[in-house]
């Protein structure tokens, strides 16, 4: 087998894809020689820096290691020192040492090629209660959330604009149906051609969700052929554990309300805003049962966390208990 196919089973391991077969194959040639297992840690350096980037790159040497093949064999068959032969065991060490420079000849046109792409990476991280917008060079915008990691190309060379993120973020694509915009995840695959939309791939949830604001999105379970297609005010969700893709109508637009600034409720019941504000500002709210009934109407901008809820306690004459990132609600509405 060629050195780039090794090279291709090494990106199927580290995506967890390999079979046993290949695994089997793969280890035999790890086995081979200390070089192998150099490229073979390079490639696993390259993939954890740039976040799980596996760039289409093909390495082949068969032409170069022909004609090295070509050369041995004439001297295998010619050569002599003074009349006499080389010995089987000193063509055995040139061969040995021949193949030795041709990988490492691989090896090195893989380092530099790899090399000049991964320069190209860039990557953006946000921490705690720290959001980042980004413009791509087709003129994507990306609002990055906290706590996420989002890596893309300076410039997108290929027939697609593939970028990779891990937390939350909202997109706004611009569009080019020559080249597909497919973002990775861990787990899930979302690919459009231009539209806005935002994802969730946490790293502590067991599921991937994309809520569609407009355009289509097409959501797909990467080790399945499991899909959705979803447009505005949809929702897809792609549960890890069981690669279930399944796709929700009606969506609560505040799930955007950390890009939008914006919450509004409608004759809401108090529990699923109180879901909302949990979502938003990361804290845990208890309520009693009867608060089902309160139905709460209301807008806020740039809204805080405080004056939503006098606004609920005033409305319906519900007691709040609690500190920093933990609350009880006491009381609701009964029915009459």
């Amino acid at each position: 087998m060629d050195q780039d196919k090794f090279i291709a089973l090494l990106y199927k391991q580290l995506q967890g894809e390999i079979n046993l077969i290949e695994k089997t194959l793969l280890d035999k040639w790890l086995g081979e020689a200390a070089i192998n297992r150099v490229l073979a840690q390079k490639i696993k350096e390259d993939w954890e820096l740039s976040e799980q980037y596996s760039p289409e790159i093909e390495v082949d040497v068969d032409k170069e290691f022909s004609l090295l093949q070509q050369r041995i064999q004439k001297e295998e068959n010619t050569a002599t020192v003074k009349g006499k032969i080389i010995p089987v065991q000193r063509r055995t060490q040139w061969w040995a040492y021949a193949a030795a420079i041709t990988l490492l000849l691989g090896l090195g046109t893989w380092l530099f090629v790899n090399q000049s792409i991964t320069t190209q990476q860039q990557i953006v991280n946000t921490g705690s209660k720290e959001q980042k917008q980004i413009q791509l060079a087709d003129g994507t915008k990306i609002w990055l959330n906290e706590h996420s990691r989002f890596t893309y190309p300076e410039n997108f060379d290929g027939n697609n604009r593939q970028v990779h993120l891990k937390g939350e973020a909202f997109f706004d694509v611009s569009r080019n149906e020559d080249k597909p915009f497919i973002i990775k995840t861990t787990n899930s695959s979302i690919e459009v051609l231009g539209t806005s939309f935002n994802v969730q791939a946490l790293s502590s949830n067991t599921y991937t969700e994309v809520v569609v604001k407009t355009g289509k999105v097409r959501l797909s379970a990467l080790k399945t052929t499991q899909s959705v297609d979803l447009v505005a005010n949809e929702k897809g969700i792609h549960q890890h554990k069981d690669n279930q893709v399944k796709k929700f109508e009606e969506t609560d637009m505040n799930e955007l309300a950390w890009k939008s600034r914006v919450l509004f409720y409608k004759n809401t019941p108090v529990p699923e805003v109180i879901e909302s504000l949990e979502r938003l500002f990361k804290v845990s709210i208890k309520t009693s049962p009867d608060s089902k009934n309160c139905l709460f109407t209301g807008r806020f901008k740039d809204p805080k966390l405080a004056t939503i809820m006098t606004a609920i306690s005033t409305e319906f004459n519900i007691g709040i208990h609690g500190k920093e990132n933990s609350y009880q609600l006491e009381g609701g509405c009964p029915m009459e």
